[in-house]
């Protein structure tokens, strides 16, 4: 039995991207397929459609030949069955005559092995095609979609297409009902339009492609109506019959509309069945292949998916990010997909397009908004154009001051949507957006008036933003240092969202309640600010690459523990890939230090510290901000730090040591008062020890035993590496594995002085 690294069921789009790079990777792959090579895309669905578009726009455009000032007096006087035969000879050329000949070969020159057929799942690790067996590492399915055909009675007994039919068809029918008023319905209703058909369009709900934002979806039907189509909304098809070779569709509102054909675009639907995929632990009845974020199917570590098999965004461009992203992850990276600007576009003529969500969508998702629009007739170029028709409609997070959605139709609006496309993604502010500087004359200046709209109902509201004197932060970690600096940011006029598995913040804290990383995160500004204070180790690593999980490009995590220098260094390349920022920083001054001002040593960025630094003054005694250099340096300062103290602290211990050895009988409480006033061994560890002795009396309850987190070891191995003789500080690190099996005096002094400045438990008789 032949076997494969990688075997990818289904060649279209997702399939032919990863098996092609994949392969040029390194890997053995198969790739399985019993269609066309290369998929719908390019023979029967993206490039023969637009081609029908251009056509159709380019037809349209020679009737307004006399309007714009292009001739005297009509350009168009041709047979329009004529003209669809030769768009459609043109769309069968661009569409290579439906041949994938030269693909396949393409694919296997790249060192693909090409498996004609169906495929589908034997036995673990085991692939059949036809009556062969192939073994596999890794599966990708990337099956792809097929039409939907709605349950209407009569409706196989009428002449009907699907799209992929419609798009390889040469026939020029006199009339037309598509049933489906989506994307792929508009789009060809206004291609059979524009040449000569006569169209209607019936769509069950209240209007035209019911997900995308109301005001948008009516300009679009304002188009097609314009272009003599007849749009049916809200109608109910009950029944269909064959009437002399046509079609006569009954409605629920007992009319009838007859046509030559029945385009049939009410949707389409996964191709996950008779895959075998039941073998692999995947439910039969099963609906798509949903993925997380690194392209697995959810629960399977060699198990990929990708296109419009899974579920998600049905469109090429998105097939070709998945494929992206599981290539990268099949050859060993490790990345993941983020779809929160993914764009869509409608190629009518004007075009629609639009990404993220609106503001009805927001509203479901818990999620405050602000929304602008503008009217393209009010831009030079409109009249410039001709074409009045249009608008863009933007909304934005009155939480975090961007943008989560825009909406345009409009020339050329497939094209300038990515201005909004690249603000989601990359969290830019809106305050930001509002100095961009467009070309004149373009309908890409319709963005100013709607952000300075936007930035304008913003201030307004008075909600806080980057660089505001209230700013908003998220703290992961309710512990001891992480709750008592969110309390203090909390007094001083700074929102904290909190999160923590083990506790909810107290409801009287003002501590804002987040349920998960990922409802925090939300809940942020951009730039989003997320500050961990978890233990060092496995907690710190799960929830800096958590938080790292949600957060995009221009974000920062702070990292508020004590975590080995290098590991910052390893954290911060990581989300660097990212664009997300990464500071360490050192946090000194223990509980009280962290509720009434603390000292923090930073490491990271230039640009990293200048966007967290008011967050750290307002946090921070005075003077106790300082960025100490690069990404490590923070949590190696810290470090040594941590290391004086232990040896300050063990010089206090061995002083009670002796004291207690003596034949005086003192009064320690009074003792280290008097030395607090004036003595040059004055300090804050003295008048702790003072406290001390006051809470604990002779300290005779206490248990010797130091609690210590473990990090003062790395101290000590960094000096013996570079032979750096530390004789007193590595003498306390030995201090605290000696209180684990001997009673002294000393032990407990530095247990209740640890306890009292860090809270680190203490443990008493």
């Amino acid at each position: 039995m032949a076997a494969f690294d990688v075997i990818v069921l289904g060649a279209g789009t997702a399939g032919e991207s990863i098996a092609k790079n994949v392969a040029q990777g390194g890997r053995t792959v198969a790739l399985v397929e019993s269609g066309r090579v290369g998929g719908e895309c390019p023979y029967v669905a993206c490039m023969p459609s637009k081609s029908l578009l251009r056509s159709a726009s380019v037809r349209h455009l020679a009737t307004k030949a006399v309007e714009l000032g292009a001739a005297t007096s009509p350009a168009l006087a041709d047979d329009p069955a004529a003209a669809f035969a030769r768009a459609a000879a043109r769309r069968d050329n661009i569409a290579h005559d439906r041949d994938d000949s030269k693909t396949a070969a393409d694919v296997e020159k790249q060192g693909v092995t090409l498996l004609r057929g169906k495929g589908r799942v034997v036995a673990d690790g085991v692939v059949a095609v036809g009556g062969a067996r192939y073994g596999f590492t890794d599966l990708v399915v990337a099956t792809g979609s097929s039409p939907v055909r709605p349950p209407i009675e009569g409706l196989d007994t009428v002449p009907t297409w699907t799209s992929d039919e419609a798009l390889s068809s040469g026939e020029y029918p006199e009339s037309l009902l598509i049933l489906g008023g989506g994307p792929i319905g508009c789009e060809l209703a206004q291609v059979y339009a524009r040449f000569g058909v006569d169209v209607t369009l019936i769509e069950s709900a209240p209007r035209l492609v019911v997900k995308e934002e109301p005001t948008i979806t009516s300009v679009l039907a304002a188009v097609l109506r314009d272009d003599g189509i007849e749009l049916r909304l809200e109608a109910e098809v009950t029944r269909a019959e064959a009437i002399s070779g046509r079609a006569r569709l009954h409605l629920a509102d007992e009319t009838t509309l007859d046509g030559d054909r029945v385009l049939v675009v009410t949707g389409r639907t996964p191709n996950v069945d008779d895959l075998g995929l039941e073998v692999l632990g995947i439910e039969s009845e099963a609906t798509d292949l949903a993925t997380d974020e690194t392209g697995r199917v959810h629960g399977h570590e060699h198990l990929w998916a990708a296109g419009d098999v899974t579920g998600a965004a049905p469109y090429t461009h998105a097939a070709n990010y998945q494929a992206r992203v599981v290539t990268t992850n099949l050859l060993g990276g490790s990345v993941t997909m983020d779809n929160r600007a993914m764009p869509r576009a409608i190629y009518t003529d004007p075009p629609v397009a639009s990404v993220g969500i609106d503001a009805a969508s927001a509203l479901d998702q818990g999620i405050e908004t602000v929304t602008a629009s503008f009217d393209l007739s009010e831009t030079a170029r409109s009249g410039s154009e001709g074409e009045r028709r249009g608008r863009l409609v933007l909304s934005a997070d009155a939480s975090r001051r961007v943008l989560v959605g825009a909406a345009a139709a409009g020339p050329g609006a497939d094209e300038w949507i990515g201005e909004a496309v690249l603000a989601i993604r990359a969290g830019i502010p809106v305050s930001v957006l509002t100095d961009v500087v467009h070309p004149f004359p373009t309908f890409s200046e319709a963005y100013e008036p709607a952000l300075r709209d936007l930035a304008h109902q913003l201030e307004a509201r008075n909600v806080p933003g980057p660089g505001a004197g209230a700013a908003r932060f998220g703290m992961v970690g309710l512990g001891r240092m992480g709750e008592a600096l969110a309390l203090q940011a909390v007094e001083k006029g700074i929102e904290v969202v909190g999160y923590d598995p083990q506790k909810d913040p107290d409801p009287t804290s003002g501590i804002l309640p987040a349920d998960s990383i990922a409802s925090l995160v939300e809940q942020l500004p951009a730039p989003r600010i997320v500050f961990v204070s978890v233990p060092q180790g496995d907690p710190t690593e799960q929830v800096v690459q958590g938080v790292g999980e949600v957060m995009g490009p221009g974000d920062v995590i702070v990292e508020g523990g004590n975590a080995h220098w290098q590991d910052s260094v390893r954290r911060f390349g990581e989300l660097a890939q990212r664009g997300i920022h990464f500071l360490d920083c050192g946090t000194s001054g223990g509980v009280a230090g962290a509720r009434h001002g603390a000292c923090f040593m930073v490491g990271g960025t230039d640009e990293a510290f200048s966007i967290v630094e008011p967050i750290l003054d307002a946090l921070a005694t005075e003077e106790g901000v300082l960025h100490v250099g690069p990404t490590g340096a923070g949590h190696f300062v810290k470090l040594v730090h941590n290391m004086i103290e232990f040896g300050m602290v063990q010089s206090i211990g061995e002083g009670v040591e002796l004291l207690n050895s003596s034949k005086y009988e003192l009064d320690l409480a009074s003792l280290f008062h008097n030395w607090s006033n004036g003595s040059v061994i004055r300090g804050w560890l003295v008048e702790l020890m003072e406290q001390g002795f006051k809470d604990y009396g002779d300290l005779s309850r206490v248990q010797p035993c130091v609690e210590d987190t473990g990090e003062q070891v790395w101290g000590v191995q960094f000096a013996m590496d570079h032979q750096v003789p530390i004789p007193m500080l590595s003498q306390a690190v030995w201090g605290f594995y000696q209180s684990r099996d001997r009673t002294q005096e000393w032990e407990k002094t530095v247990s209740v002085l640890r306890h009292l400045y860090g809270g680190h438990p203490l443990q008493q008789v």
